[in-house]
């Protein structure tokens, strides 16, 4: 056991929303730039990599988080029974938020170094005691005007609460009588008032732990703008019905296209939709991933997922000539036959198949054109395409998507 860690430490416990808050406090140390580690019992993550599926609550995860040399900040999920089975994993926490009172061991609240965050709307939190060791005490509520917060912001407390103004709810900073507001409250969750209804208290114990941690009020609000259509996600790719994704992936291939996110509106995603009834009510081409990791998906096999082990959609092939060779590289690949669906970029010359064009300049250095190589080579990709498809209908369409480019 340890007497504390040379970075910040934030523990959560609680019988319901630690792991959401947990994931939401960890999303907003990444956006503070800072790698993070965070321990749940869904798995370990040490900044955007899940290092562990299986739980790393508590005591596990803590032995991982303070050996790994890129951890700057850990978060912890500590579940009650954890704490019985194993004991804590620190002598000391910087900050502790208590979601919950009814199975939570003084002895948590004497582990705090900075500061606990109480659950105002919970009568248990409200009647811990205060073993807290000269910690500051925080409390966080959806509601602004019980007695409990009032009484605690009278007597110059600190909360973070949600207020009626502007037209609408905010998230607000509240120190005493000063009140500071952060955020309107549809910008985090986009209107979707059950899932706010649901989630708002995970969103504001993540708020709270983070402005304790002195992260700025500017890196909250951007980590937690639209966040809310991912809090609280479950991955049910392996109850899904068979027919249910058979159907959906004949509607994406249908639509010609390679990524989508389909919105399956029904009773029982494990039933076939003959059974359980719904229907797909919309089809995304650029869907967001953020709601796969929020499940607690690795990032980066999300990315492969979607890209494929080399992000390319063709074969490409890269010949690096010296500047006094492009004249001669040129001329050859001008005289060269181009079959349908192949095609190459050079200088400023671009061809699929016979034609080719000259490319506009772009900003100049000096006096040679400041060309992104990545950029011509997706644009011309986009013409191959493009192209096979104009000289040969939807078949050459697709077989010019798996065409060669030379670059």
């Amino acid at each position: 056991m340890c007497t504390g860690w040379p970075i910040p430490t934030a523990a959560i416990t609680g019988e319901r929303g630690a792991r959401a808050t947990a994931l939401l406090l960890h999303r907003i140390w990444q956006h503070s730039g800072k790698q993070a580690g965070v321990c749940i019992s869904a798995g370990l993550w040490l900044g955007a990599r899940r290092i562990a599926d299986d739980n790393q609550a508590g005591l596990p995860g803590a032995h991982v988080l303070p050996n790994a040399p890129v951890t700057e900040a850990a978060v912890m999920e500590l579940p009650a029974p954890g704490l019985a089975q194993f004991g804590h994993p620190c002598d000391r926490y910087d900050v502790i938020a208590v979601l919950d009172g009814g199975s939570v061991d003084s002895e948590v609240l004497a582990r705090a170094g900075i500061a606990v965050v109480r659950n105002a709307s919970d009568p248990d939190c409200l009647v811990l005691g205060d073993n807290h060791l000269g910690a500051r005490v925080w409390l966080v509520g959806g509601e602004a005007d019980t007695p409990a917060m009032q009484a605690h912001l009278a007597q110059g407390g600190d909360a973070v609460l949600v207020r009626c103004q502007r037209g609408g709810a905010w998230v607000v900073l509240a120190s005493g009588v000063a009140q500071t507001p952060l955020m309107p409250f549809d910008a985090v969750f986009d209107g979707a008032a059950g899932s706010a209804a649901r989630d708002v208290g995970c969103m504001l114990f993540a708020v709270a732990l983070a402005w304790m941690q002195h992260i700025a009020p500017d890196t909250i609000r951007q980590a937690l703008v639209g966040v809310g259509a991912t809090i609280g996600c479950q991955d049910v790719s392996a109850t899904l019905h068979p027919e249910t994704r058979a159907m959906a992936e004949m509607l994406v291939q249908a639509l010609g296209l390679n990524t989508a996110g389909i919105d399956d509106m029904t009773t029982d995603i494990g039933k076939s939709p003959w059974e359980a009834g719904g229907a797909f009510i919309e089809v995304n081409t650029t869907p967001g991933l953020d709601s796969l990791i929020a499940t607690g998906c690795d990032a980066v096999a999300v990315g492969e997922a979607v890209l494929g082990p080399v992000p390319c959609r063709m074969p490409v092939r890269v010949v690096l000539v010296p500047d006094a060779l492009l004249p001669a590289c040129l001329a050859w690949l001008r005289r060269r036959p181009m079959t349908a669906g192949t095609g190459w970029v050079c200088a400023m010359r671009l061809a699929s198949g016979p034609c080719d064009w000259l490319c506009p300049p772009g900003r100049r250095r000096g006096s040679r054109p400041a060309w992104c190589c990545a950029t011509v080579a997706r644009g011309a990709a986009g013409l191959l395409r493009a192209m096979a498809g104009r000289a040969g209908g939807r078949g050459a369409g697709r077989a010019g998507a798996a065409g060669r480019l030379a670059v």
